[in-house]
Formats: structure tokens, C-alpha cells, sequence
């Protein structure tokens, strides 16, 4: 796995510099060398080691393994969600679409009553 790395990180500058002709030669040793399908080998050679400008000052050096975190606010505070659990956990675990089904109707059950 690290000789496969190495490689691509010595091939891909090269692939990024050649021309279209050069690109397919080089394309076709890369794959003969690591094994890869001919189209996972081209994505692979652009993406590694890409350089990604943010303003005029910020560069960033994209790496295919590391992904995006995003952070979202919670839609539950603690509380209603340590409620949410026990509930999934007493109809036996089941998907969200019917959680929330079963929960209106309960509540509404009890609301009538």
C-alpha cells in the first residue's frame, strides 16, 4: 500500500505536466503498475497532491482520504433526545419514518383521552 502511494505521488506530477498523448501512455503504465481500473487510475492522478487556492494567500493540498466535517447545529437538545432513545429503544429499534408515526399517534391517542 505505501509503494502503491509513493508511486502515485511520483506519477501523478508527471501525469498533471504531460500532454493528452503523454497522459494516456502514462495512464497506461500506471495501471499495469498498481493494478487499478484505467478510470479510478485518471481520477486518482488529478485528485493527489491537488493545490486548491483559497483568496490569494491560502493554499490547500487536497489529500483523497480526508473528508469534510460539517458542523451541524443540533435539532435535539439533550433532554429530548436522551426521551427520543427510550422510545426507540421500547418500540424496538425501529427506523425513523415509523418512529415518528407511532409517536404522533400515541400522542394523539393520549391527547383524545
Amino acid at each position: 500500500m505505501k509503494e502503491r502511494k509513493s508511486v502515485t505521488a511520483v506519477v501523478a506530477g508527471r501525469y498533471r505536466r504531460a500532454g493528452k498523448k503523454d497522459k494516456g501512455q502514462i495512464l497506461d503504465e500506471f495501471t499495469q503498475l498498481t493494478g487499478y481500473n484505467r478510470s479510478y487510475a485518471a481520477w486518482v492522478l488529478r485528485n493527489v497532491g491537488k493545490r486548491i487556492r483559497i483568496n490569494n494567500k491560502l493554499v490547500i493540498v487536497g489529500d483523497r482520504k480526508k473528508k469534510i466535517r460539517r458542523n451541524k447545529p443540533r435539532s435535539y437538545d439533550e433532554k429530548v433526545l436522551s426521551a427520543l432513545r427510550k422510545i426507540w429503544a421500547i418500540m424496538d429499534c425501529i427506523c425513523g419514518k415509523r418512529l415518528e408515526d407511532e409517536v404522533k399517534d400515541k400522542a394523539w391517542d393520549t391527547a383524545q383521552a
